[in-house]
């Protein structure tokens, strides 16, 4: 007889048998009540139609109010919060809804608030909470100016709590919608065949699965996963009226499609319906002609910024993307002429409403309020002492007191991690002895300036806050010192409180909200871990370099910046070797590209009309043909402005950094391909694909001219999709787990997944299933043995690392049996004896298993009991017999019946240890399998992993 353990997607919700397992891989991100919120594009809400989905867990210690989001908007305020053990609803003045709510029980409650015209529902769980109606009147939201998730709008009133699947949508759920999304918590509301009437994935206009962690998180975007497709066509383009919110410049005359103008002019847009907004990206589908001799233009309405210019009287009709720079768009005529606009369409290429955000990991320092000494400060000829002569926060501070020689001073060590980022704050007095200003500053030794120059300040009268500084580490160990007068020979005091270091861009106790059951469990998605590139030493290295001879090329790449400029600045998107005499590189703020071909150091320069962004994703691609230098930014061209940057070939052998640690990318890299011509303007335009990635292999052009395609497989080798040349991720790089989007088979940004799911469970290292503690799973009682089997289906993501398959109990404390492939990538099946310490019998097979290549692994025990047990062991690789190599320690005699649960993905024999990989099938029985079983079951499960 066979138990199968299985994990449902709602663990113990519906009231599972106590042999299923339950699931513990739900990711969320924890708001610390302080200073953590996720700050959103304002443009998300529209309409007089609203709902707003979250799973939520407030912590049991909050209280006051607690936002979970609050939007503004022209004459219109919103906002939803947790409020002394009671969720509120208020529209800009006294709160609408107002209901009771155990939100502080310790456990994850999904809630959904809708909102249609001035009627409010709110629910909990699946069910109907409370209703309300809006005294404000009818939402009506046109023009936002602010929305900020997990605070109120100035970053006040932090939720204290953990938040994840946020969901926003312009169209009102009904009860059965909230109820499939409590019971599916994997899926959107648009996978049920009995979908609320008329809503479709288009209605979702942001989804935050905050997922991003792993387990460590690089949070300064909480990516959104809403559709990444064009938006609609406002009715101002598609029913064209230029009398109607148009402003005419130079214009004699107008119909409503068409204007003739003396000189150059025409008209431009002037309402927020049909205005752009700045910073969008806009795919505009234009039929027009004029008899002006020059032709017409589409730019903005601000400054000279040209979108389109057709210098003719020729009829134009085509597509062409821009960047908005101003709100107002123009269409011009050059010069005397009428124009006439046969049709136009203006829609947005929506590439995500992606919040920003800066998280903090915990405190590093232990007392930096100097309540119970001078928490290990050391000193160079000063005197240190715990003092309550003054105090900024508590009752004492650190007291410096200056020998009496030049610089003495008084410094904090702690551990750092190269390349991370750090945020310090601290606090500072001189009371009135001396008279020079304190100065502090961070670096490599106790005196060193390498992260931040000494800083004075005149802190005479009160305590100073100094401003709140970040430095990104450049060693292992980190100072921060304190002088009490800077250059001074006499003797001088001043006082240090609250000092505070904390990394940026992690959740606080991350630990906390990860694997955690009952919420989306990512285990059970599709997913993609792309690498991130940390600016320090993270690179990738193609395993030869690719040579182009001619002077016709075009390389491209998918690429996000979390900084242009830290830590080291003028990030690579490509380069040859540690000397770059070949290198395509983005400015330190983002405002133009450089590009060099050989070493004479003449740089072909590409000045941005708007700088690049921070924490936005840009299509790049750069071209050459002959002495034609171009570049396309999502969709849209432009010329290199000077250099000629060397001669006609071109040599690349990494992406994302110039290699000798220095001038790495600080962000993300995808989807880079190198083509041995010159695409034109459709063929990037078809590469752009509308923001949504385009396999290239799958290009028009693919079949002569790409040269090597890669994507971003993660921290370790990223495939060469067109060729054989991979590539090696330099350094230890951090990756992110990014869920399957709203397109099948793509991941929340609209990459191709690198981890598909067909019904396995995709582990990252920190996910697991547990099972209760139940007799079926024990096969001893200490006297004696019974027979039993293990059974699975694996695939390792990485080598090197232990791998869980399935065990139970932790070794010398109440361990039975366990199954998995170790750090050698080894077949390993182990008996315990408990009764004594270190006392088990194992089994090998020696052979190491590959990574990213299924196995389908199966272990038998024939329950003889005693110091020959593993002789009754026998292992099987992909439904054939293999040998065994067999060790044990101590005296075994039998199992013995324990109570720790199974765990499937998780084990603990020296160190606790995650899978990192994927899991699928895993079977326990009560009796040794055949081989002519086991041979029959790899044969039925190849077709699925193969």
């Amino acid at each position: 007889m066979a138990t199968t353990i299985s994990s449902g997607t709602n663990p113990y919700k519906l009231g599972s048998p106590p042999d299923f397992g339950t699931l513990y891989s739900g990711r969320a991100l924890e708001f610390d009540g302080v200073t953590d919120y996720v700050d959103i594009d304002a443009t998300v809400l529209t309409g007089d139609k609203l709902t707003c989905a979250v799973w939520l867990k407030v912590s049991a210690s909050a209280s006051g109010r607690n936002y979970i989001f609050d939007y503004s908007g022209t004459g219109q305020r919103l906002i939803w919060a947790w409020q002394w053990n009671g969720m509120m609803v208020y529209d800009g003045g006294d709160a609408d809804l107002s209901v009771a709510a155990p939100t502080t029980d310790g456990l994850w409650h999904h809630w959904v608030l809708t909102i249609d015209g001035s009627s409010v529902i709110a629910y909990m769980d699946g069910a109907q909470f409370g209703t309300a109606t809006l005294s404000a009147g009818a939402l009506n939201i046109t023009t936002g100016t602010a929305f900020n998730i997990g605070s109120d709008i100035y970053g006040n009133h932090n939720l204290d709590g953990s938040m994840t699947n946020i969901q926003i949508w312009d169209k009102v759920w009904s009860l059965s919608d909230t109820q499939y999304a409590y019971t599916h918590p994997e899926k959107l509301i648009t996978h049920n065949s009995a979908v609320t009437s008329g809503t479709t994935i288009s209605n979702l206009k942001a989804w935050y699965p905050c997922t991003e962690g792993n387990p460590r998180s690089p949070q300064t975007t909480v990516y959104d996963g809403s559709p990444k497709e064009l938006g609609d066509n406002p009715a101002g383009y598609s029913s064209l009226d230029f009398d109607t919110n148009w402003v005419a410049i130079s214009v004699s005359s107008n119909t409503a499609n068409t204007c003739t103008t003396s000189g150059a002019g025409g008209f431009y847009t002037n309402h927020s319906s049909i205005n752009n907004v700045v910073g969008k990206v806009y795919k505009c589908t234009l039929d027009a002609t004029t008899t002006a001799s020059s032709g017409f233009a589409i730019r903005n309405a601000g400054n000279s910024d040209v979108y389109l210019t057709h210098a003719s009287t020729s009829n134009y009709s085509d597509s062409f993307f821009f960047t908005a720079t101003h709100a107002q768009l123009y269409i011009r005529n050059l010069s005397t002429g009428t124009m006439t606009v046969n049709s136009i369409s203006l829609k947005e290429v929506k590439m995500g409403n992606h919040g920003t955000t800066t998280f903090y990991g915990d405190e590093i320092l232990a007392d930096g309020g100097f309540e119970s000494g001078t928490d290990s400060w050391g000193n160079e000829d000063a005197t240190l002492s715990s003092s309550a002569d003054y105090a900024n926060g508590g009752s004492k501070a650190l007291k410096i007191v200056q020998a009496g020689t030049s610089y003495d001073l008084a410094y904090k060590s702690f551990t750092t991690v190269v390349g991370r980022t750090y945020k310090l704050d601290m606090w500072l007095y001189k009371h009135a002895e001396g008279s020079g200003a304190v100065s502090w500053g961070i670096g490599e030794s106790s005196s060193g300036v390498e992260n931040v120059a000494n800083t004075s300040m005149s802190t005479y009268t009160a305590w100073t806050q100094i401003p709140s500084t970040t430095f990104v580490a450049t060693v292992t160990t980190t100072y921060v010192h304190v002088i009490p007068h800077n250059g001074s020979t006499s003797s001088d005091t001043c006082y240090v409180d609250d000092v505070s270091v904390k990394e940026v861009g992690v959740a606080t106790g991350w630990t906390t909200a990860d694997a955690e059951p009952l919420i989306p469990q990512t285990a059970l998605m599709g997913m993609s871990k792309p690498m991130v590139f940390d600016g320090s030493n993270n690179f990738v290295t193609l395993d030869s370099s690719i040579t182009i001879t001619n002077a016709q090329w075009t390389l491209s790449g998918w690429y996000y910046f979390k900084s242009f400029s830290d830590p080291q600045g003028y990030p690579h998107l490509f380069s040859l070797d540690e000397s770059s005499v070949s290198y395509i590189r983005v400015k330190n703020d983002g405002s133009e590209i450089y590009l060099e071909t050989d070493s004479n150091g003449d740089d072909a320069t590409l000045v941005f009309t708007t700088p690049l962004s921070i924490n936005t994703w840009y299509h790049i691609v750069v071209t050459r043909n002959g002495d034609v230098w171009g570049s396309y930014l999502n969709g849209t061209y432009k010329a290199f402005g000077d250099g000629t940057s060397g001669g006609n070939s071109l040599t690349i052998d990494r992406f994302g950094g110039e290699g000798n640690d220095s001038r790495t990318l600080n962000g993300m890299i995808n989807e880079v391909s190198i083509w041995d011509d010159v695409l034109t303007l459709a063929e990037v335009q078809e590469l752009f694909n509308d923001g949504v990635p385009l396999d290239a292999t799958t290009h028009s052009a693919s079949g002569d001219d790409l040269v090597g395609y890669w994507r971003n497989d993660g921290a370790s080798t990223w495939e060469d999709r067109e060729g054989s040349n991979d590539g090696t991720p330099q350094g230890s790089p951090e990756t992110i787990l990014l869920p399957e989007g709203t397109t099948s088979g793509k991941d929340i940004l609209g990459f191709p997944l690198t981890h598909t799911n067909n019904g396995w469970l995709n582990l990252s290292g920190s996910e697991y299933v547990e099972i209760a503690d139940n007799d079926l799973m024990s096969f001893g009682d200490s006297v004696g043995d019974k027979p039993f089997s293990l059974e699975a289906w694996v695939k390792l993501d990485i080598l090197g690392t232990e791998f869980p398959i399935a065990g139970k109990g932790i070794y010398n404390t109440d361990a039975e049996w366990c199954l998995y492939v170790n750090n050698a990538n080894v077949i390993t099946f182990m008996l315990f004896d408990e009764n004594v310490n270190n006392t088990y019998e194992r089994g090998k097979y020696t052979s190491a298993l590959s990574a990213n290549t299924w196995y389908h692994i199966v272990a038998t025990y024939d329950g003889r009991g005693g110091t020959s047990a593993n002789d009754g062991m026998s292992l099987y690789l992909d439904g054939s017999p293999v040998t065994v190599t067999k060790t044990g320690g101590g005296t075994y005699v039998a199992m013995e019946n324990l109570t720790h649960s199974v765990w499937m993905g998780r084990g603990d024999l020296v160190d606790t240890s995650y899978t990192k990989g994927n899991l699928d099938e895993v079977k326990i029985y009560n009796r040794v399998l055949s081989a002519t079983e086991i041979t029959k079951n790899y044969k039925h499960g190849l077709g699925k992993h193969s």
